[in-house]
């Protein structure tokens, strides 16, 4: 657009290896340009429905990212170097 969003870069994020019920409730830590954001997965996005467990991220002129994603249980998993602009799906086994 006009204000330099079709330079922009993001990422998606869908995750795999654990039932739903584990999933919600995930921290995920980004950093980007040296830059933090977070995202909480859950599933209540209005009422009376559900929605997808995904994580959306704008990253502005970063190419790349580094991720933690921690699970309710504790148990946590880092990825690094996730390249921009892509549906990356992250296996959480």
């Amino acid at each position: 657009g006009e204000h330099g969003g079709k330079q922009n870069h993001w990422l998606h994020l869908t995750f795999t290896g654990l039932k739903d019920a584990e999933l919600i409730g995930a921290l995920v830590e980004l950093i980007a340009a040296g830059k933090k954001q977070y995202r909480w997965i859950h599933s209540n996005h209005s009422y009376k429905s559900g929605g997808s467990l995904d994580a959306h991220f704008g990253l502005g002129k970063a190419t790349s990212a580094d991720l933690a994603v921690t699970l309710l249980n504790g148990k946590a998993k880092s990825f690094t170097e996730i390249a921009a602009d892509k549906a990356h799906t992250l296996s959480m086994e």
